[in-house]
């Protein structure tokens, strides 16, 4: 399941973590009751994934200062390495049924 950040749920979830988080601009995991961001959260998702997404998380060996440095860089230039659309994707049922 899912959420954008900005949404109200989002808040009401992370008010139970930390006053502290409170303007995020990252990516945010939630498993098992424990709070993941940048490196750790995505790390942790690709191992979730089938294929070979989940050997991605072989990273997490790496220092997480390295890990987080590059998250903020990849994620700097998302649209040079990714690209961007002029449109958002309209979720399918089955998709929206995920959002909180």
């Amino acid at each position: 399941m899912f959420c954008a950040l900005q949404s109200e749920t989002a808040k009401e979830i992370l008010s139970s973590y930390n006053d502290h988080i409170k303007n995020l601009d990252t990516v945010v995991l939630i498993e098992d009751g424990k709070l993941f961001t940048q490196s750790t959260a995505v790390l942790r998702i690709f191992k979730s994934l089938d294929g070979g997404w989940k050997y991605l998380n072989l990273f997490t060996v790496l220092p997480k200062f390295f890990r987080d440095a590059f998250y903020r860089l990849t994620s700097k230039f998302r649209y040079v390495f990714f690209g961007k659309r002029k449109e958002c994707m309209i979720p399918t049922p089955a998709l929206r049924e995920r959002f909180l």
